[in-house]
C-alpha cells in the first residue's frame, strides 16, 4: 500500500500535506518556489493538491489549474479554499486590517510586493476553471471556517439580513482529475 502524497500549495505555517510549498520559507515549508512559475514536481506525482487561501494571490490562475492537473495522479483530488467575493463584510475588514487588502500588516516589508491579491472568486468562477481544465467537480459551496466561534455567532445575527450567498467568507471546491 502506498503512502498518500498531498501537496499543500502556498502552505504558510500550515502542516497539512506531505509536501508543502510556498514563496516564503517557514518552519513547515518543504520547498520554496515561485508558484507563479509552476509547480516544481514531476507529472502524476500527488494524490491530492490542497490550496488554502492562495488562489487569490496568483497572477495566473490558469497556470495553477494546469499545473495541478499535471502533478495529480489519475483520480487525484484538488481542494481549493479561497475568498468569497460575495462576502462584503469580510473583504471590507480585510482591507481595513491589512492596509487596502495587500497583506501589509503581516508580510515582512521586503516581501510586501509578493503578497498581494489579484483576484476574488465566486463559485461560478471556480466551476468555469474546472471545466476549462478538465476537472470533475465533486463539491463546490460557500464555506465558513468560523462557524463555532463567538465572533461568527455575532456576525450571523448581523448577516441574517443578507441573502445566504453573502454569509460565508470562503468558497471550498473539491474536484477530481
Amino acid at each position: 500500500m502506498h503512502k498518500k502524497r498531498t501537496l499543500n500549495v502556498g502552505c504558510g505555517e500550515d502542516t497539512y500535506g506531505t509536501d508543502r510549498i510556498d514563496i516564503f520559507k517557514t518552519k513547515t515549508t518543504t520547498k520554496v518556489c515561485d508558484i507563479n512559475k509552476g509547480i516544481p514536481y514531476k507529472d502524476n506525482h500527488f494524490d491530492e493538491v490542497y490550496a488554502k487561501c492562495i488562489l487569490e494571490h496568483l497572477e495566473d490562475v490558469g497556470l495553477f489549474f494546469r499545473e495541478s492537473k499535471r502533478v495529480l495522479k489519475k483520480g487525484g483530488k484538488l481542494v481549493i479554499i479561497t475568498d468569497n467575493v460575495f462576502y462584503p463584510i469580510f473583504h471590507l475588514l480585510k482591507r481595513a486590517i491589512h492596509g487596502n487588502y495587500d497583506g501589509k500588516s503581516f508580510t515582512p516589508k521586503k516581501d510586501r510586493n509578493k503578497d498581494i491579491h489579484f483576484y476574488l472568486f465566486t463559485p461560478e468562477h471556480l466551476r468555469n476553471f474546472c471545466i476549462r481544465f478538465g476537472f470533475k467537480i465533486k463539491k463546490i459551496k460557500d464555506w465558513n471556517p468560523y462557524n463555532n466561534t463567538l465572533k461568527r455567532k455575532i456576525l450571523i445575527l448581523l448577516l441574517k439580513l443578507l441573502p445566504k450567498r453573502y454569509r460565508n467568507p470562503n468558497i471550498i471546491l473539491i474536484a477530481e482529475k
